[in-house]
């Protein structure tokens, strides 16, 4: 899958590859820092069936989990708090 995170200023890509090698699987988490932006305009995930789910509204320290068969995407809070980043 590829991740798009959008924070309105900045767009990051990330690369998500779970199962390849023998006998071995790589983590179906991603973690993505959006540095000193408080939230992520949007997170679009694009599986390689070539369904894209845009999730809108994201917030620094949010948990995601997409499942692509259903559509569901679940949050739940990564951090228990976002610290500001100083200048």
């Amino acid at each position: 899958s590829v991740l798009t995170v959008d924070t309105g200023e900045t767009r990051l890509l990330r690369v998500l590859s779970a199962g390849e090698g023998f006998a071995s699987q790589n983590s179906k988490t991603c973690v993505v820092g959006i540095g000193k932006a408080r939230e992520a305009k949007s997170v679009t995930v694009a599986f390689p069936s070539g369904r894209e789910l845009v999730i809108p509204g994201v917030p620094a320290g949010t948990l995601l989990e997409v499942d692509e068969a259903s559509g569901a995407v679940t949050r739940s809070g990564y951090l228990p708090e976002v610290v500001p980043v100083e200048d």
